[in-house]
């Protein structure tokens, strides 16, 4: 049984409500994350999802919403108390774990201020409470639960997160050290196939290039922890990588995250898209096959128009132009409340039935 060892409490923004939160992005079903919706037809829910000391120890939290108020319970095993309640005291632990729930949950000054710019140009999505995208407590596990949607369908990616979680992890997504000390065998155990190196490899720069837990954490300086990764790695130089920024229209902060995360080794437009919209920029919609099926079938774009991966992003960012720098906002609304047409809201989805998704992959 586990024993408290710690409690948190953090002031919501105004209209910010945690289920919608929550589950708005397809990371809210992937290990170690559980969302467990109200009973019967109350509102609201609970998540659960370990958090890390700066030990890298584990802690259990659960977090539920009391009016504007955020609070987080966390508990660890028996054993482990005493030594978690004195880390817990120590003023550092704490700013530590409040900025992995601030980026988690999007509670940022930044990340109020794109909310409010986004719903300026999308009044159905503000009534809606829809404006802050799920992601995950370090830019390190957004990387590797990106690799992880890659090329696969969505059944295989919450099978993957599921077993790396259980087998490399510690019941929580493993960080670089974990992952980088792992043998590949065990990796290929949880399913991963060529994933396994690819991760492997970015786990080993992380640890050589010494990112630790309060940098990986802080949601103001993710593009220099990716270059920095990516060096390490031997991805080859970071400017080349500058045209796909170009060829998105991308300039100032946003060219240099992109950049950033398209010289990461093994990450491909995609997947340097969904990390950029995962570290709070959204003017380039990370488009895929399933953004091909969309526009085709809610937007009208002939399919002769969408008939490359590069064509498919230039449709794309025209198709929601309007948006500016919010245009990965607007496409991923229509997605999700296409997805929620099918299968119902997510937040009253049970964890048994996200597998389901995969007829209509959720990424």
């Amino acid at each position: 049984t586990l024993r408290e060892c710690g409690r948190l409490s953090m002031r919501t923004p105004c209209g910010w409500f945690l289920p919608k939160v929550v589950c708005s992005y397809g990371f809210c079903m992937l290990a170690p994350v559980l969302w467990e919706p109200a009973a019967g037809r109350s509102r609201g829910g609970m998540l659960r999802r370990p958090l890390r000391l700066l030990t890298g120890a584990v802690l259990h939290a659960e977090f539920r919403q009391r009016g504007r108020q955020l609070e987080v319970t966390l508990t660890c095993e028996p054993s482990e108390v005493a030594s978690s309640r004195r880390r817990f005291r120590q003023t550092a632990e704490r700013v530590h774990l409040r900025r992995q729930v601030e980026r988690m949950l999007r509670l940022s000054p930044q990340d109020a201020e794109a909310a409010a710019g986004f719903h300026k140009l999308h009044p159905r999505a503000q009534s809606e409470g829809f404006g802050r995208l799920f992601r995950s407590p370090s830019v390190w596990e957004d990387i590797v639960k990106t690799v992880l949607l890659c090329n696969c369908g969505w059944g295989r990616t919450l099978a993957m997160a599921e077993r790396l979680c259980s087998l490399v992890g510690r019941g929580d997504c493993p960080e670089p050290a974990e992952l980088a000390a792992a043998p590949i065998a065990v990796l290929r155990r949880a399913g991963l196939g060529y994933r396994a190196e690819r991760l492997r490899r970015l786990a080993q720069a992380a640890v050589a290039c010494e990112l630790g837990p309060e940098v990986l954490c802080d949601a103001g300086r993710p593009a220099a922890a990716l270059r920095s990764i990516a060096v390490a790695a031997g991805s080859g130089a970071v400017g080349a990588s500058s045209a796909g920024a170009s060829q998105a229209g991308l300039r100032g902060e946003a060219a240099e995250l992109y950049t950033a995360a398209r010289a990461l080794h093994g990450f491909g437009d995609f997947a340097a898209r969904n990390l950029l919209q995962l570290c709070g920029e959204y003017s380039a919609v990370a488009a895929d096959s399933e953004t091909a099926r969309h526009l085709r079938a809610r937007r009208g774009v002939p399919a002769e128009q969408l008939s490359t991966p590069a064509a498919v992003g230039a449709a794309a960012q025209r198709a929601y132009r309007r948006y500016g720098r919010y245009k990965q906002l607007a496409y991923w609304w229509e997605l999700w409340r296409g997805y929620e047409a099918l299968h119902g809201p997510v937040e009253r989805m049970r964890r048994a039935d996200y597998a389901k998704c995969c007829r209509t992959p959720l990424r």
